[in-house]
């Protein structure tokens, strides 16, 4: 089992319930591109990520009715969420800061991603430990993606 990707589990779950209350606040305090409606049933999509993101840092494993879910498992339902996060305006046409052509490829990354989670168990033999040199680099490249991605037009 590796600890260090369950704790992270934590940590992004609990960033993850921030980032829905900040798009629910902000679907009802401001008029936006997105309907309310939009805006509270991607918020409720994060929710149930982030849900499955403390979940799977907190417990071993779960039984769902006749099935036993790992906490890799639970992960990979995670981001299958985040996934439906992101298409959820997309799929409805509304106008989001991203094009509708990033919000699938991003959604499809995140679905596919859930996917192989959900499949592959983790390696125990190559635990990976987080530092703070190791997350700054992840949080650099994914800035530096995201630029990318919105300075090329589709």
């Amino acid at each position: 089992m590796v600890w260090s990707e369950r704790r992270c589990s934590i940590g992004f779950g609990g960033l993850l319930f921030v980032v829905c209350g900040w798009t629910s606040w902000t679907s009802y305090q401001s008029t936006v591109d997105a309907p309310p409606t939009i805006t509270l049933v991607a918020s409720g999509w994060i929710a149930l990520g982030a849900t499955a993101f403390m979940i799977a840092g907190r417990r071993d494993r779960i039984t769902v009715g006749d099935r036993r879910l790992e906490w890799w498992q639970i992960q990979g339902l995670g981001f299958a969420c985040l996934g439906a996060s992101v298409l959820t305006p997309a799929a409805t046409g509304v106008h989001t800061w991203l094009n509708p052509i990033t919000c699938v490829l991003l959604a499809g990354a995140f679905g596919v991603y859930g996917a192989f989670r959900l499949r592959s168990e983790p390696s125990a033999d190559d635990p990976v430990e987080l530092s703070v040199r190791r997350l700054l680099r992840v949080l650099i490249q994914s800035v530096i993606t995201v630029l990318a991605v919105r300075a090329v037009p589709f």
